[in-house]
């Protein structure tokens, strides 16, 4: 008979996860912020060899929230222009939050047949911090149509992953893109510390789509069939699935007003096991939110903005290979802020945020237990300095309401290509 880990408790299904994420349209990287996801989450070994290596607190996620930017991300797109944009700052007193996109795409002839790209991200998920450094060649064939292969290049050859896509966008804005992740595809065989008994794969497709002038409708899925991975030093094996996925809506009520509505939701099944043993364990988490805001144009110059947030995350089970948490939350939040500009290229946007949230957190391997069940208010106050060709440069500062302090503060850095 198999013997836990630690406390072993199953629950529903990736294919049951599938249901819910069809029956509730709707992504780490983590859910914060108005936009989607829109990228692949493929497998990496991190995930089940170290875990989260940071831990969630009772204000991560409304920190998170606080230092998120008010324009569209760039990379949130099917298919993303160039760009350099990210947001770096303080969460906690030791632990830095870093959210980094950089696209930058030269053609090798005149008429655009052929050109090379780069992309870096550097961002976090329920899983901790990730990097992709991709690097690849595409081919524009015409009609609005591209392929690329890229690769997420390491120094350790046996890390490299493969990524071919295919991508189309036409003059309207509509767009999608299908990619294939095939993490360290190509040199499996040269690992030392583990081996692939199933072949991670990820699958991913996006899509914008444009029904009148006024509307936009957005929409995504990362799929991850299980993949089994052996560590014989560790004398562990490992098994991940996971699925996620999002939808948006945007509706354009006015020249200077908007509605914009979106749901994001992932599943993650998780199991280590003894190879010299009976012994088992697993983790399970389930993760959903849905966010509306809405924009109002009052005066000329000034913009007012309000809206809510509902999020629940679940981790159940055991604490799989390195991680230190489960946490376990369901999470209210509602924000207003008003958008002011104070001179031609500078203006300044205070926002107010209220979360209340209701849950508990698991540490260690005796399982403390640590509540998190409390109300909590933050306002962010962003100067932000817009040169005039498209690139802005924030300094947000925030402030804890509930405890009268400094709430840290963060650099954002927006750039179009």
């Amino acid at each position: 008979m198999s013997q836990p880990l630690a406390a072993r408790r199953t629950g529903p299904t990736i294919r049951s996860a599938a249901l819910l994420l069809l029956a509730v349209p709707g992504s780490a990287t983590a859910f914060w912020g108005d936009t989607l996801v829109m990228e692949p989450q493929p497998f990496r070994q991190e995930r089940v060899l170290q875990g989260r290596t940071f831990q969630y607190n009772d204000e991560s996620f409304i920190q998170r929230n606080s230092f998120t930017a008010r324009a569209s991300e760039f990379h949130a797109a099917p298919v993303p222009r160039d760009h350099i944009e990210g947001t770096g700052g303080s969460t906690r007193t030791r632990e830095l939050f870093l959210d980094a996109s950089v696209k930058v795409t030269r053609q090798f002839d005149d008429k655009g047949t052929l050109d090379f790209q780069y992309r870096f991200r550097r961002s976090e998920d329920f899983d901790g911090r990730y990097t992709r450094n991709l690097i690849g060649i595409g081919v524009h064939p015409g009609g609005g149509f591209q392929a690329r292969l890229m690769a997420d290049v390491r120094g350790d050859k046996s890390r490299i992953d493969l990524q071919p896509e295919l991508g189309w966008q036409d003059d309207a804005g509509n767009a999608a893109r299908f990619a294939v992740v095939l993490p360290e595809y190509l040199f499996n065989s040269k690992q030392d510390e583990g081996q692939y008994l199933s072949e991670p794969i990820t699958l991913f497709s996006a899509g914008e789509w444009h029904p009148s002038s006024d509307s936009t409708l957005r929409g995504y899925i990362s799929a991850s069939p299980e993949t089994e991975l052996e560590i014989p030093s560790l004398e562990r094996r490992f098994r991940d699935e996971s699925l996620q996925g999002g939808a948006s809506i945007q509706y354009r009520l006015s020249e200077r007003s908007r509605l914009r509505w979106l749901a994001e939701g992932l599943a993650t099944n998780r199991h280590e096991s003894a190879t010299t043993s009976n012994r088992s364990a697993t983790m399970e988490r389930r993760a959903w939110r849905s966010r509306i805001a809405l924009t109002l144009g009052g005066d000329p110059v000034s913009q007012w903005r309000l809206g809510g947030e509902f999020l629940s995350l679940s981790e159940k089970g055991a604490l799989i290979g390195g991680a230190q948490q489960l946490s376990s939350r369901d999470e209210h939040l509602v924000f207003a802020g008003l958008t002011t500009p104070l001179s031609a290229d500078w203006h300044f946007a205070p926002e107010l945020f209220v979360s209340h949230v209701d849950g508990e957190s698991i540490q260690g391997i005796d399982r403390r237990r640590t509540d998190h069940d409390g109300t909590y208010a933050k306002v962010s106050l962003p100067f932000t300095w817009s040169p005039g060709n498209g690139a802005q440069l924030t300094l947000n500062p925030t402030v804890e309401l509930h405890s009268a302090a400094f709430g840290g503060g963060n650099l954002r850095v927006r750039i179009p290509l």
